[in-house]
């Protein structure tokens, strides 16, 4: 019997109900689809859907992203920062990531559009809520006359899909089967099933367990069973005197009543409407109705009230939030990086440039015996030079520049520079020294040193000429430290030969 239903935000245009002799309801619901309503079975693209997806996968290939460079050790803040060409400014990153995101969102997008699970049908969306023996979709003939051809294909194959029936509607009110409805459930009974008055408005249904509960006598001619409600006696019979009321059932009142009886069988009344903090559950659905309709006030008025439209799959939310903090995390991470240098960290610079000697020596108030590089800790080069105004005349007093004559780093990277030695000739002992280099000067010679301890990792020394021997104003660079043993320094000779290849010559103090 077809009627209009409306069921849990579903409207059922028309159901068809019987109950079948094995006691089991058939139910059968037709989505009926007029011209006037042909949007009802129109796909249209799910952009909702398809942007939020498109934004969890942004979230999560930016996370992805900076994780690796974690690992990698890759900075973002440190590259824009120090890459060649760029303003050098590391507040980039943060637009740079931005724009990343983005475009990873928008290409996402586009890339999910262009699939078929993201066409959205309005009627075949209210089939998939709830669960029906046979489901058909009733549609006008002339409604996909005027409509490219991939409308009807799109219907088609999402009710062979979901195992939905079509019903075409002839101009002269004759119906034609295009497909028939699956006898198999598509979605293997996951759906809700219609409740019973809905499918049986006019009768109550029979009810198998009413036979199996009667009684049943024992007889000899088998089992049979018994009569519940037996033929009633014979009415009693009318009084006749002319006095007695024939509907009268006795006087059933308190003949003698007391205050004390009515005060003792007393319930005082309580107040209908409970506190709100006692029913917080009641409190919760509030809240929660509240939020879900000021969430569909913010949809377009035309598709508020569609079925699933606005619906993400379960595992969406948790995704999200994760994917967001992670990246959060990661970016706020990276974004600690600063030019100055800092216990720990791995991609810091020292900032050394205010503490550095003026590039030309003439401006320069440092003091003379620091080499190139070096800087005072009394001196700041930032700081403006004070004006003195004396009426005494200026004496300038030459001070003599201190020489360094040895310098030396260990393997740890540590570093001594001394200016003043004895010389190794007016030692009692033999020293013997394994020269790598000669440089006419010092600056050359810790130069050198520095790039065999940066490729080797040997400790290295730069010794003035003047340590080992009488006269010269050359520099020797030489392994590790003078050695007094002859043997050793043989078998050190040929053990730098054997493993790195460096050609060292033999130098004798004595």
């Amino acid at each position: 019997m077809p009627k209009v239903h409306y069921y849990q935000g579903v409207t059922i245009d028309a159901r068809l109900a019987f109950q079948q002799p094995d006691l089991n309801w058939f139910t059968a619901t037709v989505e009926a689809t007029s011209h006037a309503t042909a949007e009802e079975i129109l796909y249209r693209t799910n952009w909702f859907r398809i942007t939020m997806l498109g934004l969890v996968v942004a979230f999560v290939t930016t996370a992805v992203t900076l994780a690796l460079s974690q690992v990698l050790g890759f900075n973002a803040w440190r590259w824009f920062a120090t890459a060649p060409g760029g303003d050098g400014d590391a507040n980039t990153a943060y637009g740079a990531l931005i724009l990343v995101m983005v475009m990873t969102w928008a290409v996402t997008s586009l890339v999910l559009s262009t699939r078929k699970s993201f066409r959205y049908i309005y009627a075949v969306e209210q089939f998939k809520r709830f669960y029906a023996t046979a489901q058909w979709m009733a549609y006008d003939a002339s409604i996909f006359e005027d409509r490219p051809p991939r409308q009807f294909e799109e219907l088609r194959r999402q009710c062979i899909l979901f195992g939905f029936g079509m019903l075409e509607v002839l101009p002269d009110n004759r119906l034609r089967v295009v497909i028939e409805p699956s006898k198999v459930d598509q979605f293997a009974g996951t759906r809700s099933r219609l409740p019973l008055w809905v499918a049986a408005i006019q009768a109550p249904p029979k009810l198998k367990s009413m036979f199996q509960r009667l009684p049943v006598a024992k007889l000899p001619f088998g089992k049979r069973p018994l009569q519940l409600n037996p033929a009633p006696a014979a009415a009693p019979a009318l009084p006749t005197d002319g006095t007695t009321d024939p509907l009268d059932v006795g006087q059933y009142f308190p003949t003698v009543a007391t205050g004390q009886e009515y005060l003792a069988t007393a319930i005082r009344a309580k107040r209908g409407k409970p506190a709100w903090y006692k029913r917080p559950g009641r409190q919760l659905k509030g809240v929660k109705w509240r939020l879900r309709q000021s969430w569909r006030k913010l949809s377009p008025n035309e598709i508020r009230r569609l079925p699933g439209f606005f619906q993400l799959p379960t595992w969406y939310y948790p995704t999200l939030i994760v994917a967001a903090l992670t990246t959060v995390g990661f970016a706020y991470g990276q974004s600690q990086w600063s030019p100055l240098a800092k216990p720990g960290s791995r991609f810091a610079a020292p900032d050394v440039a205010g503490l550095e000697p003026a590039a030309n020596p003439d401006q320069s108030r440092a003091e003379p015996e620091l080499l190139p590089g070096e800087y005072d800790h009394n001196f700041s080069a930032d700081k403006p030079r004070p004006e003195y105004v004396e009426d005494t005349p200026d004496y300038v007093v030459e001070r003599k520049r201190k020489k360094a004559v040895r310098y030396r780093i260990s393997k740890a990277g540590e570093e001594r520079t001394d200016y003043d030695c004895i010389g190794l000739q007016h030692l009692p002992s033999t020293y013997y020294l394994l020269t790598t280099s000669v440089h006419p000067n010092f600056a050359l010679a810790r130069r050198a040193a520095d790039d065999f301890h940066g490729v080797y990792g040997l400790a290295m020394t730069v010794l003035a000429e003047e340590c080992f021997r009488l006269g010269g104003e050359r520099y020797f660079v030489i392994l590790d430290a003078p050695i007094l043993e002859e043997s050793q320094a043989n078998f050190m000779v040929r053990e730098y030969l054997r493993r790195y290849e460096i050609p060292v010559e033999v130098m004798v103090a004595e």
